[in-house]
């Protein structure tokens, strides 16, 4: 089927992971953002910043171009995950005070979403660090009213962003490699609010050679599952 033109994206530097390339959680969610339900996003090529970029879109998937280059796709699909219990949200602060990402951050100090370098109200500042006694990393993240829509609720492409380095610190520390998104699989279940309290977390799922294959998911306070992720990563050998 031919591709239907449906809009442009700009990934802007703001929302970038490492400092060249755009933050894979939030391109995705970008990629996502007009598709329902449970949506299967890979990442073909580094997603470039402050480039307009294509979006072609017919009933099966969601094309994102520079040019005739694939940046990204995105099409339905389905998750298979067995989610842990989340830890208590006081849980959570305590385990983020242990995360690589304020030790010796083994992704980039200035991503979006875990970069220590982003002051309040610029990055989200999610920090994953280990539970005490369980196998899973966790962080708090409670949502600005910035990253709202017009109903009141935080945008798609924020909860898909949320979703994204929690996971990779579940098997990530300063000895490992360098490590970028290549597909993460969401479903994003409810729709959070400004202000509100939530509890995200990550934990490792396997390996496979360069692969590592890793879980998410955000909760509210109380603990109900608000959205769940499945992650594929690269060990990079020479960095990006």
């Amino acid at each position: 089927m031919r591709g239907e033109m449906h809009r442009k994206i700009t990934i802007g530097k703001k929302y970038c992971g490492f400092s060249n390339i755009g933050n894979g959680g939030y391109v995705c969610g970008m990629v996502a953002k007009d598709m329902q339900g449970i949506v299967e996003v890979t990442l073909w090529k580094p997603p470039p910043l402050d480039l307009p970029l294509d979006v072609e879109r017919d009933d099966n998937k969601v094309l994102v171009k520079d040019g005739d280059l694939v940046v990204a796709e995105g099409r339905s699909s389905s998750i298979d995950l067995e989610v842990p219990d989340p830890p208590t949200y006081r849980e959570a602060v305590e385990a983020s005070k242990l995360s690589a990402a304020l030790i010796d951050h083994p992704l980039s100090p200035d991503c979006f979403v875990c970069g220590c370098n982003r002051a309040e109200g610029d990055g989200l500042r999610v920090f994953a660090g280990p539970v005490t006694g369980k196998r899973i990393v966790a962080a708090p993240w409670v949502p600005r009213a910035s990253l709202a829509d017009n109903s009141g609720k935080i945008r798609k492409e924020f909860l898909w962003a949320v979703l994204d380095c929690p996971g990779a610190y579940s098997f990530i520390d300063s000895r490992t490699p360098v490590v970028v998104l290549g597909r993460l699989v969401a479903d994003v279940k409810n729709r959070i609010t400004p202000g509100e309290k939530c509890i995200v977390i990550g934990w490792k799922v396997s390996t496979d050679g360069r692969k590592y294959f890793s879980g998410s998911a955000l909760f509210s306070e109380s603990g109900e599952l608000s959205g769940m992720a499945k992650a594929t990563w690269f060990l990079m050998k020479d960095g990006v």
